[in-house]
């Protein structure tokens, strides 16, 4: 009996150690962001974090106490193999969320959840980011993680032996003892005997992100996302609904809009991936996007906008249905949600209006097809429209080829017909891994040289396609709109928590555009909506997240969300919101009062996910 306690506590503190050292792997490989820290605090992460090490280590123990009890139950002998083979498959499940985990954080600034598995239905674009060298470096992780954790399993059990009983009762008190252990895991898994059961929180200790994100668990964290996946209870609850909507309502007042007959000039809404503002000059940054800047000193420039989010299916949804981000979930991964929500172009086809989208990919891509069904847009071009030599991009066609496509196509229509169009172009060279047909502008091989060569590359696109429609007669009846699906990280490396890394441009140009000013409300791309339909005279009461950024009477207000958290930036005043720890995490002239609306805007949103804010 002796033997079996013996081995109950170390598999346990086996696989305690295993997922230190994974966490060991993880700061090493993020090594810019770990060693800005003290030796101190590091340790105090992993110290923290070993409390989520026990929870994870109670699952994985548990699991082995039901085989064992199974083999004792069942008076087998020779099991050491077949447990040697399930921890070895615990350890390459572990290795390769480890080294997703490592690669992921680098890029999106918070750990793996269940996301990636919803772009697996597309593994061609799922994996179409990823550099070779990127998938060697995961590569190497993976191997080094699971060679120490074989290794160190070899050490620990090679010399095990358990009894084998041959008499019924001794088999009945070996597995009571053995079921009596597998159940006592439950008290490490669920964090002890205190009231609130283990979450990705409990291990954060610090008022910096990145400290509290190397306590955490990667594969515990990972494997809660996945068991919360269809799971859509309320957890973002502040206030009573009837507050939240009011305060929601406030945030997104609307005025009636002004009538302007005979009014009905053409929309092209051009979303550009990854067009951080911190590439712009025009918004104070180093110019990386001259032609960009050169066309917004023509028309409106909106200089205090940030993304809804941090993924393009989020961005998409945001200026398509001015629906904001949630922090764990995508609307449009669930068709029928998405469906419910209002969308611009039926609203433009109610006025006479065609609609296209076009993007260069597979729209098959993280269920965009069916939000776009869902948005009834009358065309779709995609990649299969090209040559398979056109698709000389990982992710398909290139920006240059899309934006001359795209320029033929209206030439042609508006030939022949004088209907007006609403289309929209999502460009594609601006995305990982950053390959474009263009000579090297940018010096350098780092990551960051590569994606703002990228996006020099795209925004050259952009001019030219610009200087070519100025010349067209359709031109001085139409708005044109460039604005970016989300932020990004780089350039200058911003953490998740900081609003400069959803700050984006937003520009409305194009002749049926007459002012030439700049916009200095705060606001998000899920404005974008309302503010078409405002310059058009058209209500924009069907969308409860979007507001006119040009009615002088809407409020200056900027939401974005991530992966745990939630903020906005409302004049001058920033605050984020870690909803882990439910603390602020991020302030700059705080307001308490903008934290409130933050709170009931989620909440809002998050009830219409759920379809109860009107029920």
């Amino acid at each position: 009996m002796k033997n079996i306690i013996k081995w109950f506590f170390k598999t346990f503190f086996y696989w305690t150690v295993i997922f230190a050292v994974a966490r060991l792997i993880f700061a090493l490989y993020q090594w810019p962001q770990t060693s800005s820290y003290p030796i101190t605090v590091v340790l105090k992460s992993f110290y923290h974090g070993i409390h989520q090490d026990f929870s994870a280590s109670g699952y994985l123990t548990m699991l082995n106490g039901i085989f064992l009890f199974i083999f004792t139950a069942l008076g087998l002998r020779n099991y050491r193999m077949p447990f040697k083979i399930l921890n070895f498959i615990l350890m390459m499940v572990i290795g390769v969320v480890v080294s997703a985990d490592s690669e992921l954080y680098r890029n999106w600034g918070v750990h793996m959840d269940a996301t990636p598995l919803l772009y697996l239905k597309t593994p061609k674009e799922a994996f179409a980011s990823a550099t070779v060298l990127q998938m060697c470096f995961s590569t190497i992780v993976f191997a080094v993680f699971v060679f120490i954790a074989y290794r160190m399993y070899r050490f620990c059990f090679n010399n095990d032996t358990m009894s084998v009983y041959n008499k019924v009762s001794r088999r009945v008190e070996a597995s009571v003892l053995i079921s009596f252990l597998t159940i006592f895991m439950i008290l490490p898994i669920r964090g002890g005997v205190g009231i609130a059961p283990m979450n990705s929180g409990t291990v954060y200790f610090s008022k910096d992100l990145y400290p509290n994100h190397l306590a955490v668990n990667a594969s515990w964290n990972f494997i809660y996302s996945v068991t919360k996946m269809n799971r859509f209870a309320a957890p973002y609850t502040f206030m009573e609904d009837k507050e939240a909507e009011l305060v929601r309502a406030d945030v997104f007042k609307k005025s009636e809009p002004l009538k302007k007959e005979n009014s009905k000039p053409n929309v092209l809404l051009i979303l550009m991936e990854s067009f951080s503002g911190k590439m712009v000059g025009a918004l104070g940054y180093k110019e990386y996007t001259p032609n960009l800047t050169r066309i917004a000193s023509e028309g409106v420039l909106f200089n205090h906008i940030y993304s809804t989010g941090d993924r393009s299916d989020r961005g998409i949804v945001g200026v398509v249905s001015g629906y904001p981000s949630e922090p764990t979930a995508s609307i449009m991964k669930y068709p029928q949600k998405s469906q419910k929500l209002p969308f611009v172009t039926k609203e433009l086809k109610k006025e006479g209006y065609s609609t296209t989208y076009y993007y260069g990919g597979d729209t098959n891509f993280a269920n965009m097809h069916s939000f776009l069904v869902n948005a009834e847009f009358d065309r779709v071009v995609d990649e299969t429209f090209f040559d398979p030599k056109d698709c000389n991009s990982k992710w398909g066609v290139h920006d240059g080829i899309m934006l001359d496509y795209l320029m033929n196509e209206i030439k042609k229509e508006t030939k022949e017909s004088d209907q007006p169009f609403f289309k929209m172009l999502f460009t594609i060279s601006s995305h990982e891994p950053f390959e474009v047909p263009m000579e090297t502008v940018v010096e350098g091989t780092s990551e960051e040289a590569k994606f703002l060569n990228a996006v020099t590359y795209t925004d050259r696109c952009l001019g030219k396609f610009y200087d070519e429609a100025k010349k067209q007669p359709w031109f001085k009846n139409t708005l044109i709109v460039f604005v970016a699906d989300h932020g990004h990280r780089m350039p200058y490396d911003s953490k998740a928590n900081d609003p400069e890394k959803y700050h984006i441009p937003l520009v409305m140009a194009g002749g049926a555009i007459k002012n030439d000013t700049i916009v200095t409300k705060c606001g998000s791309n899920t404005d974008v909506p309302a503010t078409i339909l405002g310059r058009l005279g058209l209500s924009s009461e069907k969308f409860p997240f979007s507001k006119d950024l040009m009615d002088k009477n809407s409020a200056s207000f900027g939401y974005f969300v991530y992966s745990g958290g939630v903020g906005a930036c409302v004049d001058s005043s920033k605050v984020v919101l870690d909803l882990h720890t439910n603390k602020v995490s991020y302030k700059e002239h705080y307001d308490p009062e903008n934290l409130h609306k933050i709170k009931a805007v989620l909440q809002s949103a998050w009830n219409e996910f759920l379809g109860k804010r009107d029920s």
